[in-house]
């Protein structure tokens, strides 16, 4: 069985750019899997358990795009099963 950083002969589509030149594609996956890890490291981090579904609560940036999206999303179910009260929307709670 490969490791995580080892490539089988399926290649995801995203990877086309480095097609058939396996030490790219290697350099692409490990850097992808880097980018990741720190990603995780910065959302560790974070002592608040919850996520803001108010696009105005926080401070957005054109890079928080897919994030908006999945809080407008999570926002309408929110909604629909909290009691109908003229209240601004409250936070999400995410499981620890």
């Amino acid at each position: 069985m490969p490791g995580p950083l080892e490539l089988t002969n399926t290649r995801p589509a995203s990877l086309t750019a480095v097609d058939h030149d396996h030490a790219r594609m290697v350099d692409a996956v490990r850097c992808e899997v880097k980018v990741v890890e720190e990603y995780l490291v910065i959302q560790e981090a974070y002592d608040a358990g919850f996520v803001a579904l108010d696009p105005t609560a926080e401070v957005q940036t054109r890079a928080d795009r897919a994030t908006l999206e999945l809080r407008r999303m999570l926002a309408d179910p929110v909604e629909a099963a909290s009691p109908h009260e003229a209240r601004a929307p409250q936070p999400a709670q995410v499981a620890p």
